[in-house]
């Protein structure tokens, strides 16, 4: 089991998102809301950590890094893809200074605490995307490009709350 804190997205931005799901899901594509049976939200994940009970424990102060960066603007302008054995096709979200100087607080606060974040979530390595479908099969990589790119892109959206998701139930608890 993993944890993820991620920023929600503005109800703009999630109808948009949910939206795009909805024709992956019309293509043949499990959408992020079909792995987990609809309880998962669209958000951008801030750091993945195994280490739930620090991370959850961290929460509050999770939560003041966050409020003291304020809402975050952000942009969903690209298409992209993690390649390998479960690829994860997603939304770019453009980075900001804001957004980069939150994550890397973030980052920091756990790095004190001795939180082992997932690699791929640390400041230099971590790109700030929306997942839209995760373990999609090759043959059907064109038919999901072809449902983003007929999308109004660029969303644009603000982060509106903060939470914990977990990966393995889709339970998210709100800081």
């Amino acid at each position: 089991m993993a944890l993820a804190l991620e920023l929600t997205l503005d109800d703009g931005a999630d109808a948009a998102v949910r939206e795009i799901w909805r024709g992956l899901e019309q293509v043949g594509v499990r959408s992020l809301a079909s792995l987990l049976d609809g309880r998962v939200e669209p958000h951008v994940s801030l750091v993945v950590s195994g280490d739930v009970e620090a991370l959850r424990a961290l929460g509050p102060d999770l939560a003041e890094i966050v409020r003291m960066a304020g809402p975050q603007v952000l942009a969903l302008d690209a298409i992209g893809l993690f390649p390998g054995g479960d690829p994860v096709l997603f939304l770019a979200v453009t980075p900001t200074e804001s957004l980069l100087r939150m994550h890397a607080d973030v980052a920091e606060l756990l790095r004190e605490r001795g939180v082992a974040v997932c690699p791929e979530y640390r400041p230099g390595a971590w790109v700030p995307h929306c997942t839209v479908a995760m373990a999609m099969p090759a043959d059907c990589c064109g038919d999901a490009v072809a449902v983003i790119r007929a999308a109004p892109l660029p969303i644009q959206a603000r982060s509106a709350q903060l939470g914990l998701l977990d990966s393995t139930t889709g339970e998210t608890v709100f800081l």
